[in-house]
């Protein structure tokens, strides 16, 4: 198994020993709320797709040997595509509703 963050000594780099080194110093830096790493990366896998990059380049980017395991585990249905933009407005920054008007009143807006 190829390790992405060998320790500095040559070794394997524990996934709790990542997080308490190098993830939460450096999200606190940057003053960044805390989340796990999968969250990170379930979040930008997710991101890419909504954003319209093809699934299978989104499967390549995550390192999924099929297009089938991306749309699996991370892809969240929506009602409609306002409410999905919306939602990647206000989970970015933006001001709420200044995309596209939602059509679902049941979506959080």
């Amino acid at each position: 198994m190829h390790r992405v963050f060998p320790a500095t000594e040559g070794g394997t780099l524990l996934y709790s020993n990542f997080r308490s080194r190098y993830w939460q110093p450096t999200l606190e830096r940057l003053a960044l709320p805390y989340v796990t790493p999968h969250s990170a990366r379930h979040s930008f896998i997710s991101t890419l797709q909504a954003e319209g990059v093809p699934v299978g380049t989104a499967a390549k980017i995550a390192g999924h040997k099929s297009a089938a395991v991306t749309l699996g585990f991370y892809t969240k249905a929506m009602t409609n595509e306002a409410d999905a933009v919306n939602l990647l407005d206000r989970a970015f920054g933006g001001e709420i509703g200044t995309a596209v008007e939602p059509q679902n009143a049941e979506m959080p807006v």
